[in-house]
């Protein structure tokens, strides 16, 4: 069971005949959808977030934070919360909560929603190098090279044992030890491939290290396709076998078409 602290901050109270929805988020998809909700009174939305970042953005709606404890735990919390329905807003590489969400909800019979992001796509002047993991990325890295490393800060220290190596290692908070040699910003991803261009041009970065995230952060990988640098691009894992979307608005279309709102 996990042991971290969970904390369930409560929005306005809800109708007695509100329908119940576990929206498992922390993703801009997350936001804006408990946002498109968050006046309609016949639905009940409660966010869960991981509780991974320090400071998270609060969706509209009432808001959990923290881990359940595993299929068993979340089984539990749908079954007590009576929620009718469980929409998967989290990030494509959270596959341990995604697997858990859908093994939950098969159990009780509850719908399930997989809102997904689409992977980027590969163009003619991308030069990737494709992994299935971390451990792939970290042995794909080319010796001796300046990397721009954009993996989160649960996956860069396994970055740190490849000391011929020096890294830009850019993240929201800072990461746990080992820490891979060279430098740590905390910031998000530019918003521009020109801001990205100035970045890697300034630490004369020569390879980008990324998960294939689909959605926001796409213009550190436009900028490298423009310098001709070398991108180590580990790609999504498998989805589960359930319904899928990978736009706010079907989700929005399938919720309201499941309670006929």
């Amino acid at each position: 069971m996990e042991t971290e602290p969970v904390r369930i901050i409560e929005g306005d109270a809800p109708s007695a005949m509100a329908h119940s929805v576990l929206l498992l988020g922390g993703t801009t998809e997350a936001f804006r959808l408990a946002q498109l909700f968050a006046s309609e009174p016949e639905l009940d939305i409660i966010s869960s977030l991981a509780g991974r970042t320090s400071s998270p953005r609060r969706p509209a709606g009432r808001l959990r934070i923290g881990g359940f404890g595993g299929v068993e735990g979340l089984t539990q919390f749908i079954a007590s919360q009576k929620i009718e329905a469980v929409i998967d807003a989290t990030h494509p590489f959270a596959a341990t909560i995604t697997d858990h969400a859908v093994s939950a909800a098969k159990q009780l019979g509850v719908p399930y929603l997989l809102l997904g992001r689409s992977p980027w796509e590969k163009t003619e002047q991308d030069h990737w190098l494709e992994v299935s993991d971390i451990a792939s990325a970290v042995e794909q890295v080319p010796r001796r090279a300046r990397v721009l490393l954009a993996v989160g800060r649960q996956e860069a220290p396994a970055f740190a044992r490849r000391m011929d190596c020096w890294f830009l290692s850019r993240m929201m908070e800072e990461p746990d030890p080992p820490i891979p040699p060279g430098k740590v910003i905390l910031e998000r991803p530019r918003d521009t491939a020109d801001d990205e261009c100035a970045l890697m041009s300034d630490h004369r970065i020569n390879c980008v290290v990324a998960k294939n995230s689909g959605g926001p952060g796409y213009a550190k990988i436009e900028a490298a396709s423009w310098m001709g640098l070398p991108v180590v691009m580990v790609q999504q894992p498998a989805r589960p076998e359930a319904k899928c979307v990978s736009i706010v608005g079907d989700a929005a279309v399938w919720l309201r078409r499941l309670f006929s709102l």
